[in-house]
Formats: structure tokens, sequence, C-alpha cells
């Protein structure tokens, strides 16, 4: 796989589902906040506003993701958000860490290289 120019072009397909994705679940999560008890012992208020970010997040990046040129570390950003968010709602802290992690290091990684992201020729 080849980070280059058209990279996030090539792959927006795909950066669509998952931000579907994460909206409809954040949603979901949005809304169980209102109505259910969580087990990770956080107020309702905190666990109702990191669903609500992760559900603008999503969306925000859903709607930038054709607009603008690198548009991974808005993915990365709405993966980070639903991952807080599944903290807050007692996810086991691994899962919440291995979902952010890597998103936080490719974003990171994807801000910082831009399109040279790809310096090895790899055969085709």
């Amino acid at each position: 796989m080849k980070v280059t120019e058209g990279f996030d072009r090539k792959h927006a397909k795909h950066y669509y589902r998952l931000l579907v994705l994460l909206a409809f679940a954040s949603g979901l999560m949005l809304v169980a906040g209102f109505f259910e008890a969580s087990p990770s012992g956080l107020p309702k208020e905190v666990r109702i506003t990191l669903a609500a970010f992760s559900l603008l997040t999503a969306t925000a990046s859903y709607l930038s993701v054709k607009r603008i040129q690198y548009s991974f570390p808005w993915v990365g950003i709405s993966s980070i958000a639903f991952a807080a968010s599944l903290w807050a709602f007692g996810a086991p802290t691994d899962l919440v860490l291995l979902l952010a992690i890597p998103a936080a290091l490719v974003s990171l990684v994807s801000l910082v290289l831009k399109g040279r992201g790809d310096g090895i020729d790899h055969p085709e």
C-alpha cells in the first residue's frame, strides 16, 4: 500500500463506511447515555458529553473527507473520540487503548509526512 498524493482520495469510500459506523454507534451511545447507567461509574453528563463529541467528530469528518486533501487525521480524531466514548461507557481499557493509540500514531504520522509517507518502493 503506497501512501501517495491520492491515497486519501482512493480510500475515501472506506473512510465513509468507517465514519458512518462510528456515527451510528456514537448515536446509540448518546441515546443510551440518557437512559442507562454505566458500569464505569462516571457521571451521566460525562458519558453524554463524550458520546455527543464522538458523534460530532464523526459527522464533521464525514462531511470533510472529500473536501480536504489529507483527510485521514480527521478519521483518526473520530476514532480517538469514539474510543474515549467507549471508555466512558465501561469498555475495557485494553480495548480503548487498542483503538486510540494506533489511530493517534497514524494520524500524527499522516499530519507530519503528508504525501511523503512512502519512501520505499513496493513491488506491485
